[in-house]
């Protein structure tokens, strides 16, 4: 726990307003054998700030390439330092006339946020690129369970954080709203997400996400 004065000078230094003290709630956890093990946990959703709905503009999607068939990363920097840095350049100079339509594809995507062909047409270690487009839609997962067998095994519990704020989730009190809540964003990011935690949640609740998805394993 910090002080109010701590609090304010590191919200306006980042913009971040962090968490005073996290509320609490004396919940039932799961059922082992005939008897609950009952705790104080935080739960639900807290660490809301206003300031985290602030629109960020430092995206480089439209400053690439290799997400089109063809484009690699030398011919990539090669646009680039001949001054065609974003789609439009490429555009309006008529550079790349053979890949013009991609190019107003990816223009277009970018103006409804509809990123997947930019995730589909690159490889997992150039996903960061997507970041900083979808910074404000970002959700940072991970979950707890009781294995690592998705047949077998529970979610114990699961923690969802983004700008907006940081949700957790407990089997036995709210973990059913966690599908739902997920669905609201439009980027994971995760450490082993892809092969753990993102599958294991599908299975565990009998979904699919097709999300785009930074994995910092990879």
């Amino acid at each position: 726990e910090i002080s109010q004065e701590t609090a304010t000078i590191i919200e306006n230094s980042c913009g971040i307003a962090p968490l005073l003290k996290a509320p609490t709630k004396t919940v039932k956890a799961l059922k082992t054998g005939n008897n609950y093990s009952t705790t104080t946990f935080p739960v639900g959703n807290f660490i809301h700030n206003e300031r985290s709905s602030i629109e960020y503009s430092s995206g480089i999607l439209r400053n690439t390439f290799i997400h089109i068939k063809g484009i690699g990363y030398q011919r990539e920097s090669n646009l680039w330092r001949d001054g065609i840095l974003t789609h439009d350049d490429a555009l309006n100079k008529n550079i790349l006339a053979t890949k013009r339509n991609s190019l107003k594809n990816s223009k277009r995507d970018l103006e409804v946020k509809n990123l997947f062909s930019f995730h589909e047409g690159m490889s997992p270690k150039d996903h960061w690129r997507l970041f900083g487009d979808l910074i404000s839609e970002t959700a940072y997962i991970d979950i707890e369970t009781t294995g690592l067998s998705a047949t077998r095994d529970v979610i114990t519990t699961a923690v969802v954080h983004s700008l907006r704020s940081t949700h957790i989730f407990v089997n036995g009190v709210n973990l059913e709203e966690l599908p739902i809540y997920l669905g609201e964003f439009s980027l994971f990011v995760s450490y082993n997400g892809k092969s753990f935690d993102v599958p294991f949640i599908e299975r565990f609740f009998e979904t699919k996400f097709t999300t785009p998805h930074i994995d910092l394993r990879y």
